[in-house]
Formats: C-alpha cells, structure tokens, sequence
C-alpha cells in the first residue's frame, strides 16, 4: 500500500466514530489548485482504503467493526472547487454499488462518510 497521511485519528464518543482526519492548509493559489484537488482526492480515497483494508483496525483495534469518519479539515478557506470535490467523493463513496458492497461485507468497519469543516486556529 503505499504510503498515505492521516494526520490525526481520534475515537469520537459523541458520534461513536473513529475519525481520520486530512489537514489541508493554504493558501490555494490558482497555478496550483489542480494539483492540489488531485492530491486531496488521493489522499481521501487512500483513507478509505486504510479503513476498509483492516489498517486503521490493526494499528488501533478499538476500531474495528465500528463506523469511520474521514474529515477533511481546512485551515485557510478553500476555493468553491475544492468543497465541491470532497462533497462529490464523499457522494460517490456513499453511492458506489462497489464501495456499498465492500463495506457491508466489511469485518472492519460498519459504515464511512467523509465531511470536510473549515477549522479555526
């Protein structure tokens, strides 16, 4: 698998999810923001590989069977675009006959969404 940064996993009580989350900080220059969405995409959907593949329940077993949450947390407000991509991810993973099927069949999670928050510093 190739490498992929999560950088900070919690078990969130209130929600009863273990939430990975994706730091995404600016500034999103124009000249840059193309490959700064394909870098987005890759490291979300390289979460929900992690989740799904049995290494998030590996290296934290509280976490296995439970439901994830993949949160993408912005530190400088992005570009409408870049809002309009994780919802459009977060869209297709819950919609994709594959991805419905390979998490119902999941022994490591019951269930995944991904949400994106702009954070305060």
């Amino acid at each position: 698998m190739k490498k992929v940064t999560i950088d900070v996993v919690t078990e969130d009580p209130a929600t009863q999810e273990w939430a990975l989350y994706l730091v995404e900080d600016g500034p999103w220059e124009a000249n840059q923001l193309e490959g700064r969405l394909r870098s987005l995409q890759e490291r979300i959907y390289q979460a929900v590989d992690v989740a799904l593949d049995g290494h998030l329940a590996n290296k934290y077993p509280g976490s296995r069977g439970k439901k994830v949450r993949i949160q993408v947390d912005f530190y400088d407000e992005p570009p409408r675009k870049v809002a309009m991509v994780v919802r459009a991810i977060a869209e297709f993973i819950r919609k994709s006959p594959e991805y419905r099927k390979d998490i119902k069949s999941s022994e490591y999670i019951r269930a995944i969404r991904i949400v994106s928050t702009l954070a305060s510093r």
